[in-house]
């Protein structure tokens, strides 16, 4: 996926430290560089589904249905689109589709519902498509990198020490999960890639595009709001309890048991709860008794975006 791997991974954490501090604003434009860091790693694996392809005169028009931010688009998105609009033009023309004489490829994502143009690749010559990327790993990646397991680091940082204490009563109302959960760029673009809105989403939304854009095989559970996550030979049972507008702001003791039967039933060899609600007391009395449960509430979810992002 990448070249170097050395060389990346020192500009993958250099980037984070920018990003975190301070959000990049350049216009989205064809051929633009996209920035290093988890990014370019995280779409060469994505395969987007179309949501609508035309051909206008010589410019093949692929449209995605990837929720686009405010303003301009930003590069590394832009950049994800327009490769996998190549691959849509490159598969359809594999087809039979007579795409020899497109000299422009134009990619639509969606803004309040509406399409809108968020890239657009110009052609060297019709129809020369660009490489589709090797798919292969650098050869220089060592063995111990290849088997990382990021929840395994996760669950060893949440383990060291008990979430703050918060206090809660019925009426309190949680902030959206945005406005207490910072994301890099590049983090950002994975969610939206997934079809997440960050300004809108929930707790399994945000869970479970991280999952996938840190590589992890995401199967859904026996049970609703439960899965399989699996990566490095590890299989992390996952539970996510998304807060409804109204409901009670702290993560219920019958959720709790309920994650932990289905956990223990699944055989899996690490279980995690994610919820943005808050967590009670009773959650570190579990960990504590079974070293291989960590419940990601609110006040860890933090740490659970961190681990990704320095990836």
């Amino acid at each position: 996926m990448l070249v170097g791997i050395i060389i990346v991974i020192a500009l993958a954490l250099a980037v984070v430290l920018v990003v975190l501090g301070r959000r990049s604003s350049s216009p989205a434009a064809g051929g633009a560089e996209p920035r290093a860091g988890i990014g370019s790693d995280v779409f060469e694996k994505l395969h987007l589904a179309p949501v609508d392809f035309t051909v206008e005169a010589d410019t093949a028009i692929v449209s995605f249905d990837v929720p686009l931010p405010p303003g301009d688009v930003d590069p590394v998105l832009a950049d994800v689109l327009i490769r996998q609009a190549v691959e849509v033009v490159r598969e359809k023309r594999a087809r039979g589709l007579p795409l020899d004489d497109i000299t422009t490829v134009r990619v639509l994502g969606r803004r309040d519902g509406i399409p809108v143009e968020a890239a657009v690749l110009s052609l060297e010559e019709p129809g020369s498509l660009p490489p589709p990327p090797d798919g292969k790993l650098p050869e220089v990646k060592e063995a111990e990198e290849v088997e990382f397991d990021p929840l395994h680091r996760l669950a060893d940082h949440v383990g060291k020490g008990q979430a703050p204490a918060v206090s809660v009563s019925r009426g309190d109302e949680l902030p959206p999960l945005q406005d207490e959960v910072r994301l890099t760029a590049s983090l950002e673009d994975a969610v939206r890639a997934k079809g997440v809105s960050p300004e809108s989403m929930r707790a399994s939304d945000l869970t479970l595009a991280l999952l996938e854009a840190a590589g992890y095989q995401v199967t859904a559970g026996s049970a609703s709001g439960t899965y399989m996550a699996t990566r490095a030979g590890t299989r992390t049972f996952i539970g996510v309890v998304d807060h409804e507008p109204g409901g009670y702001p702290e993560l219920a003791e019958s959720a709790v048991n309920s994650f932990l039967a289905s956990f223990y039933s699944a055989g899996a060899d690490r279980g995690l709860l994610f919820s943005d609600k808050f967590c009670p007391h009773l959650v570190y009395e579990k960990e504590r008794r079974d070293p291989r449960v960590k419940f990601i509430t609110r006040e860890r979810m933090q740490a659970f975006v961190d681990t990704i992002a320095v990836l």
